[in-house]
């Protein structure tokens, strides 16, 4: 046990930690910390690692899981059954910075997390409120980062052999620093991705004003040209409506007396045409009456030819069926003959069937005998057989068993030849080895004092180049140092060009929209501006029209007051409609100054001149100013008799003192009337100074001169440097190529002579070898062939007895088979003879089938032969009743042939009387035809002409209409004028020919012109920014470019020292073996580390094949290692020991203690070993459940108070 005041320690340790609200530390917990190793112990569950979870969570943890909780909400005290929940929880940690080791001010830095049941966190750091990302920014570099190594729990140590490559690459980043390149990384390439973006919505943005500028060309264009064409097309149409109008009503009253004298001649005709109608009906009458009666006539015969046609068709009927019916009786007669036949032979068959099988009934019988008696005497003689070939497989069994000894004794006597012949072959072979060796051991003695004598040139070569490199690392470095200078004033430079453009855009934007002046002037200034009335001679607003100096704003402010806003028109007339047209629109009053009306009394010369030389006076208002000299009058009548002064004490001596009625302004804004009234103070609400905004728009514009010509040069100079920068990098890398060229054969040829040293011993060694296994084969070779010669008599001796058993067994095989015949001839017998007593059964019971068969049939004929005399009598009492109907039928079918005659006679002679009477209607028609075709032709043109006068007067009603919302007036004029008929037809033609011309133009937008010109106008200034920010890109790249190749070059160097580093540790905590970190293939950012370890004694193996304990060990070395080469400012290790055993917890609690010298730890533990190791103990303990309280020992002390 040591004390840890007395060991050299690193400055920077964790002194303090302040716990209240988390998790299970309800009340305050003050936990003082000291250098060396801190031990915490306590039983489990009582709140240990919750200490370790707000440590985490004070440096900036996010993620709740990683804290054993699921919601912010878990990490503050809950409550217990005796004590209420908290509503924040609160964690400080005092770090002590003497050394300044973290880049703040303050010797001790103090850092602390607040977090309520809201969600609302809060980090401070010092008392001061600070981001997150401030406390990460502070710890970067450190080990305590967020991909850190300083805090460590047992699963965590597990994840450091199971866990990504990737992960184990950022622990190894965070230890080297390079963490803080990666994260610029991640910003600069947001960065990028931000400006990115820029550059695509200002592209967006911009293609899509371009196209929209050049569509408002188009459109002003097209809305031109439309104006031009409808005004010809106005005239035109009036002219040709006028005349169409004027020949529709002359060509409407034509037709309207036309129509009079038809509707006359149609009344006369159609009168006649009714008289020769009414004669014409009578007759058509007796026509149709005439006609009924023969309808009568011919319905009355077509009945009875259709009741005679179906008595025919029933005779027909009856006949077919006797017909069939006595077929039917001779087809019956025929199947009875025919059935009688068979039956006759069927009972013939019957007899003779049942006489063989009585007979092959007694032949079965006689078989079945013989079968029972052969059966009978193969069963006698089984048993026989049975005993024979025991005894044969008795005798058998003996011969294998011998036969089993000689393959075992050939064996045996093949093995020992095979055993010496291999021997002798092996004696030759190590002979050849022994000669192979020797001459290789010669040459690797030649081959390594060459390598030797090489490997030191090389040496010196290196050196050589290393002393250049540096050389020419330390001008790159200058040269990068003054080029990212430059980078850093471009970036500058451009941003604030930026803000200019944004505040010259404002100012603009206010100046276009008449920002500050009043609601009237504003509204009629960009009505006038955007052409939506008809008022000319509007010069603009006075306060437009005059530049004021730089500091005379106020002044000028003050004496021209709401003056400013005045509105200077060329004519009274002018300011007279300007006025109508405010009272017409209700927007208020405006003062206007109409330049034809206006009289000004000016300063007389010789004051003017005496002002000029009088102390304090700055001058005459309207002589300080800048305007147009033909708004003279304008300007003289707002500020000719105002005279600006320095201060207010100067204007009250120059008002007693000046006799010219001056009004006296001074510069702050005071001001002294002509009648001597006085105004002044502190104006504390003014509006937008016009004035102001002009000036600052010139300064701006000024300085966005100067700054563009700034960034000019720095990007000249930045190319210069750039150019010279890539010289010296090209020979930087040259340098740098050679160097590890050079270094790279040094190590090959050290690893050569190393390898060809180890080849040498491993050859000298195997020289020995060989000679022990000569001596070893020539001994075994005399007693393989002493073991031989034995082995091959007792083998003659066994032959000579194995002659007699086999006789034995010779006669007993040809007793058996003897046996085996006669038994397989009688078997095969007695198979015959029950294959043909089976035969006979099958016969049997296919007679007795055959005999019922038989009988069914019988059976079947005999009630045939029943259905057919059934069936003869009931056809024979069919025939008779149909034909006493056929009788019947043909008697009723005589009369109504005779009363079809009568019908057919008096048909023709009504007939006949049809005929009279349509000669007499065609005779009255063809008198009414003409008669009817002529009122026809009458009624058609009178249509006609009602429809021609109804369109004529549609037509000029149209016409009306069309002019009235065409030219906006009551009726078109009487009068056509004096064109003619030509002139009005090329008119139509010149007016299809606008209206096409109108039509090809389509829909146009009067207000596109102003439209278009305030597009172009954004559209230059986006351009602008979109250059600016594709150099912005540019530049973000090649920082880019250039923070990832120092990331590699650093991370390449790092990882060099790291491997040193972790083969060292390993080798002290294992006691030899090796250990190696490697770098997968692939991106260069993204690769991950592998770990590769070969135990003591061991082979290469996998990781995944270790123990628990030597995996444990495997990751304490790995964060040793790291430890060691960065030290962190403490570690914080939770039961990270719980996997290992008694041996490997001394060796760790030993490393622990050798660590503790630069690096204070803080372990969780349950093993004992660990416990004796620290220097002060810290116990956690749970005096009320589910609140921990802490008590502290120093364990020096406590030995020293001891004894």
């Amino acid at each position: 046990m040591f004390a840890w005041s007395n060991i050299g320690r690193n400055k920077m340790y964790l002194k303090r930690l302040e716990i209240r609200g988390f998790k299970s530390f309800a009340d305050h917990t003050e936990i003082n910390l000291n250098p060396g190793v801190n031990i915490i112990v306590g039983p489990n569950g009582c709140g240990k690692s919750n200490i370790v979870d707000s440590i985490r969570w004070v440096l900036g943890e996010t993620n709740i899981r990683n804290l054993r909780g699921l919601n912010s909400e878990d990490v503050i005290f809950n409550g217990t059954d005796n004590k209420k929940a908290l509503s924040l929880a609160l964690v400080n940690i005092s770090i002590d910075n003497n050394d300044h080791i973290l880049p703040v001010d303050y010797d001790e830095v103090v850092v602390g997390r607040k977090v309520y049941r809201s969600g609302e966190s809060e980090f401070y750091l010092n008392k001061t409120r600070v981001r997150m990302k401030d406390i990460a920014s502070l710890f970067t570099g450190t080990g305590l980062g967020k991909k850190g190594y300083s805090i460590i729990s047992q699963g965590e140590l597990e994840q450091v052999l199971n866990g990504q490559a990737f992960e184990r690459r950022l622990i190894l980043e965070e230890a080297s620093g390079i963490i803080r390149y990666r994260q610029q990384r991640d910003e600069v390439n947001r960065r990028i991705s931000a400006t990115s973006n820029d550059l695509e919505r200002a592209g967006d943005i911009l293609a899509e004003l371009q196209t929209r500028r050049e569509e408002l060309n188009i459109k002003a264009e097209k809305a031109r040209t439309h104006v031009s064409l409808a005004e010809e097309c106005d005239r035109l149409e009036k002219q040709v409506m006028t005349f169409e109008y004027y020949r529709l009503q002359k060509d409407l009253q034509s037709k309207m007396e036309e129509l009079s004298d038809k509707k006359a001649v149609c009344a006369d005709v159609d009168q006649d045409i009714k008289k020769m109608q009414t004669t014409l009906s009578g007759t058509r009458e007796e026509l149709n009456q005439e006609r009924q009666g023969l309808q009568d006539l011919k319905e009355n015969k077509y009945e009875t030819n259709t009741r005679l046609n179906t008595m025919q068709g029933d005779y027909k009927i009856c006949e077919e069926k006797i017909k069939n019916w006595k077929e039917r009786i001779e087809s019956c007669t025929r199947d009875e003959n025919k059935y009688q036949s068979l039956l006759e032979k069927i009972n013939k068959d019957l007899g003779l069937v049942v006489n063989d099988l009585e007979r092959e009934e007694q032949s079965y019988a006689e078989r079945f005998q013989q079968v029972q008696e052969l059966q009978t005497e193969l069963e006698a003689m089984s048993q026989q057989g049975n005993s024979d070939r025991q005894a044969f497989e008795e005798l058998a069994r003996q011969i294998a068993e011998r036969n089993e000894q000689q393959t075992d004794m050939d064996q045996a006597v093949h093995a020992l030849e095979q055993d010496l012949k291999t021997n002798q072959e092996k004696k030759e072979r190590i002979q050849i080895h022994l000669e192979e060796v020797s001459g290789r051991i010669e040459a690797l003695n030649h081959t390594i004092a060459q390598l030797t004598g090489d490997q030191n040139r090389g040496i010196q070569e290196a050196g050589s180049a290393e002393a250049l490199l540096q050389s020419t690392e330390k001008q790159k470095n200058q040269l990068e140092a003054a080029l990212k200078k430059l980078e850093d004033e471009y970036q500058a430079d451009n941003h604030e060009i930026m803000n200019i453009n944004n505040r010259l855009a404002l100012i603009i934007s206010q100046e276009k929209n008449y920002t500050g002046y009043s609601e009237a002037v504003r509204l009629l200034m960009q009505s006038t501006r955007n052409r939506e009335n008809r008022l000319t001679g509007i010069v603009g607003v006075l306060g437009e029209l005059i530049d004021v100096p730089a500091g005379l704003e106020l002044a000028i402010e003050t004496a021209a007051g709401r003056g400013l806003e005045n509105i200077v028109v060329e004519s009274g007339r002018q300011a007279q409609s300007a006025i109508e047209y405010l009272k017409k629109q209700k927007w208020g009053r405006i003062t206007f100054l109409p330049l034809d009306l206006l009289k000004v009394q000016t300063v007389p010369q010789q004051i003017s001149q005496e002002m000029k030389t009088t102390e304090g006076v700055v001058g005459i208002a309207s002589q300080l100013v800048k305007f147009d000299q033909r708004y003279r009058k304008a300007v003289e009548y707002m500020l000719g008799r105002v005279l600006v002064v320095t201060d207010l004490d100067r204007s009250l001596l120059l008002y007693k003192k000046i006799k010219y009625p001056f009004r006296l302004v001074t510069l702050e804004g005071d001001t002294i009337n002509v009648s001597g009234a006085m105004a002044g103070g502190n104006n504390k609400k003014r509006g937008i100074s016009s004035f102001k905004l002009k000036n600052e728009e010139k300064n701006l514009q000024q300085k966005l001169a100067e700054k563009q010509q700034q960034m000019q040069d720095n990007r000249s100079r930045a190319a210069a440097l750039t150019e010279e920068l890539q010289q010296v990098v090209l020979a930087y890398n040259e340098g740098h190529e050679n160097l590890a060229r050079l270094r790279f054969q040094n190590e090959m040829q050290q690893q050569q002579i190393a390898q060809l040293s180890g080849e040498l011993i491993k050859a000298e060694a195997e020289k020995e070898q060989h000679e022990r296994d000569m001596e070893k084969v020539q001994t075994l070779l005399k007693q393989l062939k002493a073991g031989l010669a034995e082995t091959q008599a007792k083998y003659q001796q066994w032959l000579q007895e194995n002659t007699s058993f086999n006789e034995r067994m010779e006669k007993q095989k040809a007793g058996l088979e003897v046996y085996k015949r006669e038994y397989e001839v009688k078997k095969e017998r007695l198979n015959s003879y029950q294959d043909q007593l089976d035969l006979k059964k099958r016969e049997l019971d296919n007679i007795h089938k055959n005999i019922d068969q038989l009988e069914q049939i019988k059976k079947s004929y005999l009630e045939t032969l029943e259905q057919a005399a059934a069936m003869k009598k009931q056809l024979t009492t069919d025939i008779e009743q149909q034909t006493e109907r056929l009788q019947t039928i043909n008697n009723e079918m005589v009369i109504m042939q005779r009363q079809i005659a009568l019908l057919q006679t008096g048909i023709e002679a009504a007939r006949q009387r049809e005929k009279d009477y349509l000669e007499q209607i065609t005779a009255l028609q063809q008198g009414l035809d003409n008669p009817t075709e002529k009122l026809d032709g009458l009624r058609n043109n009178i249509r006609n002409l009602e429809i021609s006068i109804a369109r004529a007067e549609t037509e000029l009603t149209g016409y009306i209409g069309r002019w009235q919302e065409r030219f906006n007036s009551g009726m078109p004029p009487n009068d056509p004028g004096v064109l003619s008929g030509r002139e009005i037809r090329e008119n139509k033609r010149r007016i299809a020919i606008l209206h096409e011309q109108i039509e090809d133009l389509g829909a146009v937008d009067p207000g596109s012109i102003k439209e278009y010109e305030e597009v172009s106008e954004r559209c230059d200034f986006l351009d602008k920014q979109f250059n600016d920010l594709t150099e912005a890109r540019t530049s973000l790249t090649t920082l880019l470019e250039e923070t990832e190749k120092l990331m590699v070059q650093e991370f390449q160097q790092f990882m060099v020292l790291a491997n040193q580093s972790f083969n060292k540790t390993f080798k002290e905590i294992f006691g030899g073996g090796e250990a190696r970190l490697s770098l997968d293939k692939g991106n260069a950012f993204e690769a991950g580390i592998e770990i590769n370890v070969k135990m003591p004694g061991k082979r290469n193996q996998s990781l995944n094949l270790l123990s628990g304990g030597e995996r444990a060990l495997t990751c304490i070395a790995f964060i040793f290692a790291l430890l060691r080469l960065r030290p962190a400012p403490f570690c914080l290790l939770d039961e990270i020991d719980a996997a290992l055993d008694e041996i490997n917890l001394v060796r760790f609690s030993k490393f622990l203690q050798d660590m503790a010298r630069e690096i204070q730890f803080i372990v969780i533990t349950h093993r004992q070993v660990t416990i004796q190791a620290g220097e002060n103990v810290y116990g956690v303990t749970m005096p009320e459940e589910g609140i921990s309280a802490v008590l502290s020992i120093n364990l020096g002390k406590a030995e020293t108070m001891a004894g």
